[in-house]
């Protein structure tokens, strides 16, 4: 157990890869110059993905970019390029009372959510000048997007990893407590709203706690527990676990066209494997990996694809469906990916809205 979260200690710090070869094989399209894409979401009706290019746990500042699918051309979204300051334009601003823009952004897991206002919302883990969770109102027009900073939550407490928003504006979060001297971590879920504020839903002594998803109807949430390789469901109400999966150091999870739990699975053999991705700053981290999907109903788990890590991508710690795509993206290197959805994995009805909009008052 120490060896491996020894491994996951490498994987959180690990740096960014020089750029190198960007052509496609073994089915994998990649797309460079993207800097740790280590989260994605896709915009619901259209081809645009925003992506989250990872500053790591040591505060390197990061970004979110506009990924077309169409062009593969980039735009930064946040921090504005056009606008240094970000000052928000709203009066209604989310999150804590008086919480202020960061000077220092360093992204991690985002999520996007329809608030019942209809309007959309974007939430990004942020490790910049302190651990909290922020938030920007969405506008998209044809094929361009722009974000609006309109507030934050602060967590005090351990690292923070993945956040899921939902259409009444609270959220869940996923954040782990390191004790370097005795290797040992401590994970928790929080969960936030504004009437109730932050508190924590469940607790994992002796685990890391790393991508969350809500489900549909609001009811039940999946996290990932990367060192007992687990997802658990939970219930939204206290915590309790209702169901497990077995997955292999799950990382990020989405939701497909069909309503199945896709999660990213990171098949690191050994702490060395860790550190010569990081070590070697090379184009891509030459570490296996896998996409699960999961019906969230049975908790049965399928293998879509597998790779062994080798050119022209690896490490992958997110799949997000685009039409009858998988775009990929990792927490090293300088480039996102592409692989076609697989034929047991497509779905056959009409595409779903990809937000949550029927969530119950809770």
């Amino acid at each position: 157990m120490r060896q491996q979260i020894t491994a996951w200690l490498f994987l959180c710090f690990a740096v960014s890869a020089q750029a190198g070869d960007c052509t496609s094989s073994g089915g994998i399209q990649p797309f460079c110059s993207v800097s740790r894409p280590e989260d994605l979401v896709a915009i619901p009706g259209s081809d645009l993905l925003i992506v989250s290019q990872y500053g790591g746990f040591e505060k390197t500042p990061g970004s979110l970019v506009l990924f077309d699918a169409n062009t593969h051309k980039q735009q930064q979204l946040y921090p504005a390029t056009t606008n240094p300051t970000g000052k928000t334009a709203k009066n209604d601003t989310w999150g804590h009372k008086g919480c202020q823009e960061p000077a220092v952004f360093s992204p991690h897991g985002i999520d996007l959510v329809k608030r019942n206002t209809g309007e959309m919302e974007l939430l990004a883990v942020n490790h910049g000048e302190r651990e909290s969770i922020e938030l920007f109102s969405v506008s998209q027009q044809g094929d361009n997007a722009s974000l609006q900073w309109r507030g934050c939550v602060e967590v005090g407490t351990g690292a923070l990893n993945d956040v899921a928003g939902l259409p009444d504006g609270s959220f869940i979060t996923t954040s782990t407590d390191f004790n370097k001297s005795e290797k040992t971590l401590t994970g928790y879920v929080f969960s936030w709203s504004a009437e109730k504020r932050l508190s924590p839903l469940t607790v994992y002594q002796g685990e890391l706690t790393n991508g969350i998803a809500v489900s549909p109807d609001g009811l039940s949430a999946f996290v990932n527990l990367s060192l007992s390789n687990r997802v658990n469901k939970i219930s939204m109400d206290n915590g309790n676990v209702i169901a497990s999966a077995s997955v292999i150091s799950p990382d990020n999870s989405s939701w497909s066209k069909d309503g199945q739990l896709l999660v990213a699975s990171v098949r690191h053999s050994s702490v060395e494997q860790i550190k010569k991705c990081n070590q070697e700053r090379n184009d891509f981290c030459n570490v296996p990996f896998a996409i699960v999907a999961i019906d969230p109903d049975t908790m049965k788990e399928k293998i879509l694809f597998s790779h062994a890590g080798g050119p022209p991508f690896g490490g992958a710690t997110v799949a997000v469906q685009l039409k009858d795509d998988l775009y990929l993206g990792s927490f090293a290197g300088d480039r996102m990916a592409k692989i076609k959805m697989p034929a047991a994995g497509r779905a056959d009805n009409q595409e779903r809205q990809a937000t949550r909009t029927q969530t119950p008052p809770r």
